[in-house]
């Protein structure tokens, strides 16, 4: 055992990656009841595991006789990977993949003590039970048929790693030219008038009130006319203060008056929310999951970053998903590699978003009916704002969001 050429130790490393992956999707799919494609790559490979089940084997390899040793070896090799990993992950892409802050004696969320010792364990399963056929399996392939097959497999996975680590690299960057105030105004706005929506029918349940009184006391009406007038203009310069407040300091409004909004719906209608990630930076995520945690109603996140519906994929894949998108490249405002590929959905392996939301405007892009056609992923279009627009997205559509529209007699 342990003497191999540099070809097997290849072919090892690549089996137990694939087998990870076998493991860890399979596993995931059965809990989520979908058909789901674990891991940071493409291809159905997870390095983490292949790495693990080589540094299994490389440290007990002094210790092949002595299986407290082996159980020694075995926690502190596997602690001091998974601790590097942790950290180099974070440092690259300003997430984390697993956090054990809330584990007893941990070491910055990376490692813990229940861990390490879960590490000893698996270490002498790997090399007393485990790898034992698996040896025996790749030894007794012809040495030319294993390098062939390791060789192609080296440059695959190798592509393929390339290929999701730049893509990785990249989306730290992404959306630095996007027009926030734009979008927070077009926010703003909806929630302005769902603010009056509640306030105007206030007034009528108000008015209905004070035309029943007439009739009994039409003098006290009278004075109550006076006091609804007086009411009347008391809310209304409170609206006209939030949208001077909204144009003017639009992002410490919506500091001040999210969880305000929250209350004011109070679960009565369902919520689409908007995440605006800057970047990699993703304490909009846990701070949107914090407020809506509380929320009694039902909601779904949507977001033009995909790092931030992979954080909710990651962190709370109950919650249903959305990739925003849009023609980018034909609207001339954001041109180059990154717009690209987010106009052609081409980071969705990352989030694996439930739907997708386009814009209303270019409903027959390609990468958004292969999305709807082959994956069968519901699709939304924003933002209808008139019936000639709700009639032609009903044949590209599934879903439609609509602003300062409502649509009335159009069914469904």
């Amino acid at each position: 055992m342990y003497s191999y050429s540099m070809v097997q130790w290849l072919f090892f490393f690549y089996l137990y990656c694939f087998a990870g992956w076998c493991i860890e999707s399979a596993y995931v799919s059965i809990r989520t009841r979908k058909l789901t494609n674990r891991g940071f790559m493409r291809g159905p490979f997870l390095p983490i595991y292949g790495s693990g089940a080589i540094m299994m084997l490389v440290v007990s390899m002094p210790f092949q006789d002595n299986i407290v040793m082996t159980y020694v070896a075995g926690c502190i090799g596997a602690t001091v990977l998974e601790y590097v990993t942790g950290v180099t992950m974070e440092l690259l892409f300003k997430m984390r993949y697993w956090d054990y802050s809330d584990k007893p004696l941990n070491f910055q969320g990376h490692i813990c003590l229940g861990s390490t010792l879960s590490w000893g364990f698996l270490t002498i399963l790997m090399t007393e039970i485990v790898h034992v056929p698996v040896e025996r399996l790749v030894l007794s392939m012809p040495p030319k048929i294993l390098a062939v097959a390791a060789y192609i497999l080296t440059a695959g996975i190798f592509a393929d790693f390339a290929l999701s680590f730049k893509a990785a690299i990249d989306l730290r960057d992404v959306l630095v030219k996007m027009e926030q105030i734009k979008e927070e105004m077009m926010h703003i706005h909806g929630r302005l008038g769902a603010i009056v929506s509640r306030a105007s029918q206030g007034m009528e349940n108000y008015k209905t009130a004070f035309s029943e009184s007439v009739s009994a006391a039409k003098g006290f009406g009278e004075g109550m006319a006076v006091r609804m007038e007086d009411l009347k203009s008391g809310i209304e310069s409170k609206v006209e203060l939030l949208k001077s407040a909204a144009r003017t300091k639009p992002t410490a409004y919506l500091e001040s008056v999210r969880e305000e909004v929250l209350e004011l719906v109070a679960g009565r209608v369902p919520l689409i929310v908007e995440l605006k990630a800057d970047r990699a930076d993703m304490a909009v995520c846990r701070e949107a999951d914090r407020l809506l945690s509380r929320y009694e109603g039902l909601y779904c996140i949507e977001s033009f970053n995909p790092l931030a519906v992979l954080w909710y994929r990651l962190h709370r894949s109950e919650v249903v998903r959305g990739q925003l998108s849009d023609a980018f490249w034909k609207e001339g405002e954001y041109v180059g590699t990154i717009s690209f590929l987010l106009q052609n959905l081409l980071f969705n392996w990352l989030g694996k978003p439930d739907f997708i939301a386009y814009n209303c405007k270019y409903p027959k892009m390609l990468s958004k009916w292969l999305c709807r056609r082959l994956y069968h992923i519901k699709t939304a279009a924003w933002t209808i704002k008139s019936r000639e627009q709700l009639r032609e997205a009903r044949k590209h559509f599934d879903i439609f969001i609509f602003d300062g529209f409502v649509p009335k007699g159009e069914g469904g």
